[in-house]
């Protein structure tokens, strides 16, 4: 599958999640999730991505580990991604460092989800980014689907709810960590 996403950093949490409500939707309970991040040996976090190259993530969450493959597209947020749960977060760490990653930043959030029409709508708070918006759209990446366009209506939903998309973010959470880290 291919998942394409727009990010939205926001102030105004509670106005967003009471809109969502009066939209009918139900949450999730807030869950912690703890992201390790890896990249091919030599590459740097904010440099420009190129298509193909695989982004690897471990993630604890709620007693769980998942594994996860991310692959950008058109742009950051528009990847393949393959996940598969794990029994040893260690293990795959030293297993992905042998593959030639290195480990580039970690990231922890709360995260509350939001099943809405055919979104997965994530509302996080960053540890040292702050409160963001997110819309997730899972696409059978065999279809030749505009990523572009996908993120467009994204963006008009947002704006319906109340989202200033003023505020979009182009990069994904351990970028935007890294930067925040290394600037």
């Amino acid at each position: 599958m291919k998942e394409i996403e727009v990010k939205v950093k926001i102030n105004n949490r509670k106005e967003i999640l009471d809109k969502l409500k009066e939209l009918g939707c139900t949450f999730s309970e807030p869950k912690l999730q703890n992201d390790i991040i890896f990249v091919p040996a030599g590459f740097t976090l904010g440099q420009d991505l190129k298509k193909g190259i695989n982004f690897l993530r471990i993630r604890k969450s709620n007693n769980k580990i998942i594994f996860t493959l991310k692959q950008p597209q058109s742009n950051e947020l528009d990847c393949i991604e393959k996940e598969i749960e794990i029994n040893d977060a260690e293990i795959m760490a030293d297993i992905i460092k042998l593959l030639g990653y290195q480990e580039a930043v970690r990231v922890n959030k709360t995260r509350i989800e939001i099943k809405y029409q055919d979104y997965t709508i994530c509302i996080d708070q960053v540890d040292g980014l702050g409160d963001f918006i997110e819309t997730e759209r899972l696409i059978d990446e065999t279809l030749d689907q505009d990523a572009d366009k996908v993120q467009e209506a994204s963006l008009v939903f947002l704006e319906s709810i109340g989202v200033d998309i003023t505020h979009r973010q182009d990069k994904g959470y351990d970028t935007l960590m890294y930067i925040k880290n290394n600037s």
